[in-house]
């Protein structure tokens, strides 16, 4: 399966964007729940923008720190997403391009820099109805989806080798 891509909002025609990419990290803790972070604005998956010369996964790593001190550890890519919106903190239309990667939020190693960042575990059932952004939600669905998949096909071959429980 190649990478999952999915446009939100449709360019607007004669209308100038500005450009913004942003990667972000979906994790599960032992409960199935994923991290993300209460903001005054809402919930937001932990990731942010990627800087001039920084790698999706350094900018991951980067966000982590400063939203909520932690490490993180970034594996494989799950999706992308792309959204054309006006960004209050920009005053501008913005293209923004998202890409979603599975790892795992590690050990608290440091404060916190960026204020009023909490960080929650939310079960994907909240983050369907919790995380501010569409596009976050759907990468969400994405790797539960995946997930899901994954727990079918380890029981269909359980079931294959070992018989079907009684």
């Amino acid at each position: 399966m190649g990478l999952r891509y999915r446009a939100f909002e449709a360019r607007k025609p004669n209308t100038e964007y500005g450009r913004r990419v942003c990667a972000y990290l979906i994790a599960f803790d032992g409960n199935g729940r994923i991290p993300a972070v209460k903001v005054s604005r809402g919930y937001f998956l932990l990731g942010g923008g990627v800087e001039d010369g920084e790698s999706h996964i350094d900018a991951i790593k980067r966000e982590c720190l400063e939203e909520v001190g932690r490490d993180a550890y970034v594996g494989s890519i799950i999706c992308m997403a792309e959204r054309f919106h006006y960004m209050t903190r920009f005053d501008r239309e913005m293209q923004v391009l998202a890409y979603f990667y599975r790892g795992s939020l590690l050990e608290q190693v440091s404060e916190p820099t960026e204020a009023n960042h909490e960080l929650v575990w939310l079960t994907p059932d909240e983050c369907a109805s919790k995380l501010f952004l569409v596009h976050q939600r759907w990468a969400v669905k994405c790797i539960v989806g995946d997930r899901e998949r994954k727990r079918r096909q380890r029981k269909r071959r359980a079931e294959a080798k070992y018989g079907a429980p009684a």
